[in-house]
């Protein structure tokens, strides 16, 4: 009887829900709306990430733009979701580093959503945040298709990798990170409640999604050449 009374236990108890999906690699689905946050499309395709850091500049990765005309990229600012909300728009400049895997794109006008602030440079050898929280649209790990539609977000840390030159952060590992698709995505650091942008994703270090590790530019050893293309 107590066997049979288990069964029937067994077959109406409800199945436990998962959590977030997992994404970037090892996070999950993004928790607040980052209104900074842009969608680089071309022909309603996204392609790669970038950061809104004045009402009409946006910053990415320089390979991300590489041979595309200003007017063929598109772009969705200020919505977690690739495909619907936000600001539709359009690139009609685009200026990138002479050296560093970093662009700026002039938008067609300038948008609502609040921008995000550049880090300033951290004094050495004063605090380094200990974790980034990392954003994108890209692959959720090794051979995971269609990438998702909503944005995703984890945080990572610091790792130590000689591929990562001067300018440049190694981030994630581990299991927790970027991959293909995460491509000119902010890393964010977090300063009295208010998010800076710290990095832009540029490449992988590792062979595989499943580490994580992804080299970033470091937004604040180039503060000077974007406030010499944006202004201020």
């Amino acid at each position: 009887m107590t066997r049979v009374l288990l069964v029937l236990l067994l077959l109406v108890a409800p199945v436990a829900t998962a959590g977030p999906a997992s994404a970037v690699v090892g996070g999950h689905q993004a928790t607040r709306p980052y209104p900074f946050i842009a969608s680089l499309q071309a022909n309603g395709a996204h392609f790669c990430a970038g950061s809104l850091i004045r009402p009409d500049w946006v910053v990415t990765a320089k390979h991300c733009v590489a041979g595309r005309a200003p007017a063929a990229i598109g772009l969705r600012v200020g919505s977690t979701d690739r495909t619907t909300g936000g600001t539709l728009t359009q690139a009609v400049r685009s200026v990138v580093h002479p050296t560093a895997d970093l662009a700026l794109l002039r938008l067609r006008a300038p948008v609502t959503h609040p921008p995000v602030a550049v880090a300033p440079p951290t004094p050495a050898p004063g605090p380094r945040p200990p974790l980034f929280r990392l954003l994108g649209w890209g692959l959720t790990c090794e051979g995971c298709t269609p990438p998702p539609v909503v944005l995703h977000e984890v945080d990572a840390a610091r790792a130590t990798n000689p591929a990562c030159g001067a300018g440049e952060e190694c981030l994630g590992g581990n299991g927790r990170g970027a991959c293909r698709g995460d491509d000119g995505g902010p890393a964010l650091i977090e300063s009295g409640g208010t998010w800076l942008l710290a990095g832009v994703a540029s490449r992988a270090v590792t062979t595989a999604c499943r580490e994580g590790t992804w080299a970033y530019v470091g937004t604040a050893a180039h503060r000077t050449w974007i406030a010499n293309v944006v202004g201020g």
